[in-house]
């Protein structure tokens, strides 16, 4: 994969779109020893870089987070569209009455019983720092050409571009 004469805002526009679309990915603590990532589902504030999750407050994520926060890591994969991205930034746990308003729906009432009120209910704020983003649109037949050119000019094969988008 290549990241020269890439169009950084065109890359950034189409993570947050599909992110906005597929939401579903692994969240998770970064260093330290090592933590497994949970799958959760995002919520994309266009007004910034952040991304909220739904969370229980006596999961390992939430006790990992810890009221002082954590670094994160978010991966998202859409494989349909051959959009793959790694996103590190700042997590911490949030009891925004407004945000947990904000994407409330019967999906995620179905986590919480009790409802917004429910006890075990926190939300998780994930600011992102930066994001390693592939974009690979070729579809089965330019992969399967890819491929074979590269088997026979020994090359590699082109997968498609990657950025290294910042975000602060």
């Amino acid at each position: 994969m290549s990241d020269k004469g890439l169009d950084r805002d065109k890359i950034e526009k189409k993570l947050w779109k599909h992110i906005e679309q597929h939401r579903f990915g692994m969240l998770g603590v970064a260093g330290g020893a090592p933590k497994h990532m949970a799958p959760m589902t995002a919520f994309h504030d266009k007004d910034s870089h952040t991304l909220w999750f739904y969370g229980d407050r006596n999961t390992d994520l939430a006790k990992d987070i810890g009221e002082d926060g954590h670094a994160g890591m978010f991966c998202f994969i859409d494989h349909e569209h051959g959009v793959y991205a790694c996103l590190g930034g700042d997590l911490s746990l949030s009891h925004d009455q407004g945000r947990i308003d904000k994407h409330w729906s019967p999906m995620v009432s179905a986590w919480y019983p009790e409802g917004k009120d429910d006890a075990k209910l926190v939300l998780f704020r994930f600011d992102v720092v930066d994001a390693q983003v592939w974009i690979a649109e070729n579809g089965p037949v330019k992969f399967a050409y890819e491929i074979a050119k590269a088997n026979l000019t020994k090359s590699q094969p082109d997968e498609g571009e990657k950025a290294h988008l910042r975000f602060q």
